[in-house]
């Protein structure tokens, strides 16, 4: 059963696709792929500096979100309900997980929706915070990235500091200078304080789950090398190595779809961003349907309404 989620008062209402339209790129390149057709009205608050980031989000589509991470950074993600269906590169949630990315490329979250709170602190900051607390030299220290297991009292002590750290500051920005000093270091504290806390617990024993996200990653390493051509099952098995029900299991466990859906969605996705940028010229539908390997027009709009709820021509008027 779906727990309700209790959110914060002041929550900044947002459109999706205006989110989209104006993501800094450059900063986060973050790649959203909506798995079924959703609401495209979310609630999000948080707080960002140069160094340090603190948010919260409620937003109700199945969707598979990719991550760059930034290697200077340690991050997190805590699920706020249905933690057991949030899979992160491969690795189930459960009412005692939070999910440490520290050290990693990126992270895959497969998820049935967004309720969550997420961040990121400078990892010197939090490493130096860390093994202090559990008496070891930076260098013995092995923090290892992926699911930590906290009690879930404490995780629901961390749920709470979060979020009042967010209730005392309810903008989307955050200006230089001590206060925003003093919000990193608070934040990498109190985070380090958790995750030490749990450390018995936190171990890089993840290899069953590594495996079907090595896959993944290989799989769509392959697919970026053929951007125009129809994806067919046999091929992504070839480039994998191995078999189709082997492929399948790895990616349901991992994006939650089968292979060939999967990167079907990533296109449209792809296409949409394309479209969002575009500047309603004539065209700039068959353009971006042509772009991402989709030859027949007629079908990419019907997939396309489908997930996105609008056809490819109301996109661009949007």
């Amino acid at each position: 059963m779906r727990r309700a989620i209790a959110m914060p008062e002041g929550l900044i209402e947002f459109d999706q696709p205006l989110l989209d339209r104006d993501r800094d790129r450059s900063r986060q390149q973050v790649e959203i792929i909506q798995l079924e057709q959703g609401a495209t009205r979310g609630r999000y608050m948080g707080k960002r500096s140069e160094t340090t980031a603190l948010q919260m989000v409620h937003f109700p589509h199945e969707a598979l979100i990719r991550t760059p991470l930034p290697k200077q950074a340690a991050c997190f993600t805590v699920p706020l309900g249905n933690e057991r269906e949030w899979f992160v590169n491969g690795v189930q949630g459960s009412e005692s997980s939070v999910f440490l990315n520290i050290d990693l490329d990126e992270t895959l979250i497969y998820t049935p929706d967004r309720n969550s709170l997420s961040g990121g602190v400078p990892r010197d900051l939090f490493v130096g915070y860390y093994c202090a607390l559990i008496g070891r030299d930076p260098e013995d220290a092995d923090i290892a990235p992926g699911n930590v297991q906290i009690d879930p009292a404490a995780k629901s002590a961390f749920i709470r500091s979060l979020t009042e750290m967010l209730r005392a500051h309810p903008e989307t920005g955050m200006s230089g200078g001590d206060a925003s000093d003093a919000f990193g270091t608070r934040l990498a504290h109190l985070l380090a304080f958790h995750l030490a806390s749990a450390s018995r617990h936190h171990t890089r024993d993840a290899g069953a789950c590594r495996t079907p996200y090595a896959l993944v990653r290989l799989t769509c390493d392959f697919v970026e090398t053929i951007p125009k051509r129809p994806i067919l099952l046999a091929d992504l098995c070839a480039a994998a190595r191995v078999s189709a029900p082997t492929l399948t299991w790895a990616f349901q466990r991992v994006t939650g779809t089968s292979p060939v859906r999967f990167f079907r969605l990533q296109r449209l996705a792809k296409a949409r961003e394309l479209l969002l940028a575009s500047d309603g010229s004539t065209g700039a539908v068959k353009a971006a349907a042509m772009a991402n390997g989709f030859t027949e027009l007629g079908r990419f709009s019907g997939l396309y309404r489908s997930i996105y709820g609008e056809l490819p021509s109301q996109t661009l008027g949007g």
